[in-house]
C-alpha cells in the first residue's frame, strides 16, 4: 500500500485522500514507535543512575534523574499535543464545532504548560500533578505508562513532596480558599485580576455542581454469568459509590463511573480493543491481549483520580459481588488513586510480587483481587 505526502499536501493511500480516522490512526502510529523508542532509552538511563548510586557518584547521578525528569515530562506533553482531540466529555455534548476546538486547544495549552516545565532548570512535580488534574478535569487522560515514567523519574532520588498529610476533600472545594488549594494556586502571590478569573472559575464550579441531579442508588439488576465489583468511600451517612467493574457473561469488562449524564465508561472488549468512551463517542483507543482462553500474565487498565461522594451515588454492597471499601481521607479530588488490572488466573502472586510495582509507584493503601471462575481476576488497588 502507497503512503505518500508531499510538501504542503494532504496525506494520500494511492490516489486517495486519507480519512481524519486514518490521519489519526496515522498520527498514534508514529506517537507509538517513538514512545517504544523513548521508553528503551528511559529504561537503559534509569539502570545507569543506579550504576552511578551504586558506585558513589550521587553528583553525576542526581544529572542523571534531572535528565530523566525532563525527557518524561517532554514525552507526556507531546503526547498530549499529539492526541489532543481525544477527550472524555462528561454532561452535555455541545455539537457546535467551535466548542469542540476551544477545548482541544485549552488541552494543548495544557501540554504547552508541560513542555515549559520539562525546560526548568529544576522541575516541580507538584506543578506537574496539578496540570495533570487540571487535563481530566478537561476529559483528558495521558497514557498511564507515561504518567507513571514521570513519577519514577521523580522518585530516583527520594526527593518529590509527599503531598499525603495535605489532603483536599469535598468539604474542602465548598469555600474558594480550598478551590484554589486544589488549583495550586497561591492566594497571596496572585495579582486581583488573576484572583477575580479565579473567582469566575470557582462561582461557575459552584453553579455546575448545584445544578447537577444526583445519581442516588441505581437499579443494577443481576444477570446470569455476570459479575461486578464496586470501590465505595465510607462516609457517616453510608457507603458511596465512586467506581465500578461490570464484566459481562462474554467476558467483556467496563469500569463505570456514576454520572447523571453521557454514560461516561471504559471498555475492554473481547478482541482486545480498550478505549474510553462518552456520550457514545469512544476516544483513546489501544489494542490489548484479546479476552480468551490465550490471556496471559496481565493488562494495566488505568489508574483513576478525582474521587468523592458528589455525585450522589448510593452504594448497595448487595448489587455487588465484591465491594472495595475505603475509609475518609484516602480518596479525594486531588489525592489518592484507583487502579485496574487484569490479571491471568492462579499468576496473581507474580503479578504483585514482580509487575504491579510497574504501575504504582506510590504507597498501596489497599489491594483487593477478585477470582472469576477461569478468566482474568480483577485487581483492584487503592494508592494513597
Amino acid at each position: 500500500m502507497d503512503y505518500s505526502q508531499g510538501r504542503g499536501r494532504p496525506a494520500t493511500i494511492g490516489n486517495r485522500a486519507l480519512t481524519s480516522g486514518e490521519r489519526s490512526k496515522r498520527r498514534l502510529e508514529r506517537l507509538a514507535a517513538r514512545e517504544t523508542a523513548a521508553g528503551t532509552m528511559r529504561e537503559e538511563l534509569e539502570g545507569m543512575h543506579h550504576e552511578l548510586v551504586a558506585a558513589g557518584v550521587p553528583d553525576r547521578a542526581a544529572d542523571l534523574a534531572k535528565i530523566l525528569r525532563k525527557c518524561a515530562l517532554k514525552a507526556v506533553a507531546e503526547y498530549t499535543r499529539g492526541t489532543s482531540m481525544f477527550f472524555v466529555q462528561d454532561g452535555p455534548k455541545s455539537s457546535d464545532p467551535r466548542d469542540t476546538a476551544q477545548h482541544e486547544n485549552r488541552i494543548v495549552a495544557l501540554a504547552d504548560k508541560i513542555g515549559s516545565l520539562a525546560s526548568a532548570e529544576d522541575p516541580d512535580y507538584l506543578e506537574f500533578e496539578a496540570i495533570l488534574r487540571q487535563l481530566h478535569a478537561l476529559g483528558f487522560f495521558p497514557d498511564a505508562s507515561l504518567v507513571s515514567d514521570v513519577a519514577r523519574a521523580f522518585t530516583l532520588d527520594d526527593d518529590r513532596p509527599d503531598p499525603k498529610d495535605d489532603f483536599i476533600s469535598e468539604d474542602d472545594l465548598l469555600t474558594f480558599e480550598g478551590f484554589l488549594k486544589y488549583q495550586a494556586v497561591d492566594f497571596a502571590a496572585s495579582t486581583p485580576e488573576e484572583l477575580a478569573m479565579w473567582r469566575g472559575f470557582f462561582d461557575e464550579a459552584t453553579r455546575l455542581r448545584e445544578s447537577s441531579p444526583k445519581v442516588g442508588l441505581m437499579k443494577l439488576r443481576p444477570a446470569p454469568g455476570e459479575q461486578k465489583y464496586a470501590v465505595a468511600i465510607r462516609r457517616e451517612t453510608g457507603l458511596w459509590l465512586t467506581m465500578w467493574i461490570r464484566c459481562s457473561p462474554k467476558g467483556e469488562v467496563f469500569i463505570m463511573y456514576p454520572r447523571n449524564g453521557g454514560n461516561p465508561h471504559a471498555s475492554y472488549h473481547r478482541d482486545g480493543t480498550f478505549h474510553q468512551k462518552s456520550h457514545g463517542t469512544a476516544v483513546i483507543r489501544q489494542k490489548r491481549q484479546p479476552l480468551t482462553a490465550d490471556f496471559r500474565e496481565g493488562e494495566h487498565l488505568g489508574i483513576y483520580y478525582g474521587h468523592g461522594t458528589s455525585t450522589g451515588a448510593v452504594c448497595n454492597p448487595k448489587a455487588f459481588d465484591g465491594v472495595v471499601i475505603v475509609e475518609p481521607g484516602v480518596l479525594g479530588p486531588k489525592h489518592g488513586s484507583v487502579g485496574v488490572d487484569l490479571v491471568e488466573p492462579e499468576y496473581e502472586a507474580t503479578w504483585d510480587r514482580d509487575i504491579g510495582s510497574r504501575f504504582y509507584l506510590g504507597r498501596v493503601h489497599q489491594r483487593q483481587v477478585f477470582p472469576r471462575n477461569g478468566r482474568p481476576s480483577v485487581v483492584i488497588t487503592i494508592q494513597h
